[in-house]
């Protein structure tokens, strides 16, 4: 699914508001360069490469938990690049949380964030550009193409596997899986932009794509969407792209 990231020995120990700021105004640059430049790559070691994984999860629970500290300093282009950065395989956040020297306990609560940073920034900052009820027509392609740059951006945060993965795990303990479950149908049911449910919807859709089996899991993978159309009233479009996800075909 993805490529294991190499660890060290020797953890490195940023302070919070560092590797916040890192996070959102140096992080994409960072690993889109050189690694020949020495400053660059002195900061890719302290930041993302030798972080402690279980002070790493404490940092993004922070974060994730208050997450009005970014929409305060940060514009929305550095925003959308940020989560990005934070979601994807640049960083391997997630799959570090998964490391065994980080506590259950730490991170159910680092994952279960993510609602909070969906409901509190995510949905607040999607949606800028024109109404979307008559997007397209009912066509989801002609609705996404008119989607602002932000929000797209927010539409393909889960495409990644290190994330992904990481949050909804479709294989191993049961209530690691509902966990995953829980986090996207709560982002469905609280969020009120378009942007923000179809990622939900893109993520639920993948995972019924690629379970297949157990029939138990696609069924509650299934009923989480099934909770949106009867409890929401999406736009035309969004509610056929809900339809297409529950049977595996949204992409």
């Amino acid at each position: 699914m993805f490529e294991e990231p190499v660890y060290f020995e020797q953890y490195s120990r940023p302070a919070f508001h560092a590797w916040f700021k890192y996070c959102f105004t140096r992080g994409a640059e960072d690993f889109a360069g050189s690694i020949e430049d020495q400053p660059r790559q002195s900061r890719r070691f302290e930041f993302v490469l030798t972080i402690d994984p279980a002070l790493l999860t404490k940092h993004m629970t922070k974060l994730f938990e208050s997450p009005g500290m970014i929409a305060e300093r940060f514009s929305d282009a550095q925003i959308a690049a940020g989560i990005s950065f934070l979601f994807g395989i640049q960083s391997y956040c997630f799959y570090r949380v998964l490391d065994e020297r980080v506590q259950e306990a730490a991170r159910d609560r680092c994952i279960r964030s993510i609602v909070t940073l969906y409901t509190d920034l995510l949905d607040r900052v999607c949606g800028k550009g024109p109404k979307d009820a008559g997007f397209g027509k009912g066509k989801i392609s002609e609705a996404l193409e008119q989607f602002p740059a932000f929000d797209r951006e927010i539409y393909g945060l889960w495409e990644n596997d290190c994330s992904c993965y990481a949050v909804l795990p479709l294989e191993g303990p049961d209530d690691a899986f509902e966990r995953g479950v829980w986090v996207f149908e709560e982002i469905l049911t609280r969020c009120q932009t378009s942007a923000c449910r179809i990622s939900a919807l893109y993520k639920l859709g993948n995972a019924i794509c690629v379970l297949r089996r157990p029939k138990p899991r696609i069924a509650r993978l299934q009923a989480a969407i099934d909770r949106f159309l009867k409890e929401s009233e999406p736009p035309r479009w969004l509610a056929q792209y809900a339809r297409d996800a529950r049977t595996g075909d949204a992409w």
